[in-house]
């Protein structure tokens, strides 16, 4: 995802909501900074990020959301406390917007969410595979309720449900991908 202004704007908006303040309706800017991703300034009471990082679609949204909560736990530390920097107050607004309470960037942190994104990816292609056999009208075997017919495949991405009316008129649901590995179809 690339970032823009409004879609951090929407960000702060939510963590407006979760802390009565305005830090949303301060001014935004971007620079091209390679070591600082974001930055509050108190004085000029401004944020700043950067587009190296925010306008890279490989790096992860939860790290960008981080970013992004990081500095606004920066700017609720200086209107609650009058404080500045890395300290308790500052760790305390972490827990308060949900940012790690963590002075520096992780590599390893983006690259976790980067191998979570890669197998959702990879799942969610296996799951798309799947569903094609599994049509409305379609007959199962099922290991307790016996034979079953499929109404319908219900949901979406790697959430999907099988809903099937078995012979005894017992309608159930199931998770697509528990059906395809224990279920036989007919």
């Amino acid at each position: 995802m690339i970032w823009n202004e409004k879609e951090i704007r929407e960000e702060m908006q939510r963590l407006d909501k979760i802390t009565g303040k305005s830090g949303s309706e301060l001014p935004i800017y971007f620079d091209n900074s390679q070591r600082k991703l974001g930055c509050f300034w108190p004085k000029e009471m401004e944020f700043t990020f950067s587009n190296y990082y925010f306008k890279d679609d490989e790096w992860s949204i939860e790290c960008a959301l981080d970013v992004i909560r990081h500095e606004y736990a920066h700017y609720l530390d200086v209107v609650l406390y009058g404080n500045c920097g890395h300290g308790r107050t500052w760790k305390m607004c972490c827990g308060i917007v949900g940012a790690r309470p963590e002075r520096l960037y992780n590599d390893a942190q983006d690259e976790y969410y980067k191998k979570k994104h890669r197998k959702e990816e990879a799942l969610l292609e296996e799951i798309e595979m799947i569903s094609k056999k599994y049509i409305k009208g379609n007959k199962i075997i099922h290991p307790q309720f016996g034979t079953g017919v499929i109404l319908g495949v219900l949901g979406s991405g790697i959430n999907r449900r099988v809903n099937i009316l078995f012979d005894d008129s017992v309608n159930k649901e199931f998770s697509l991908k528990w059906i395809d590995e224990r279920c036989k179809c007919c």
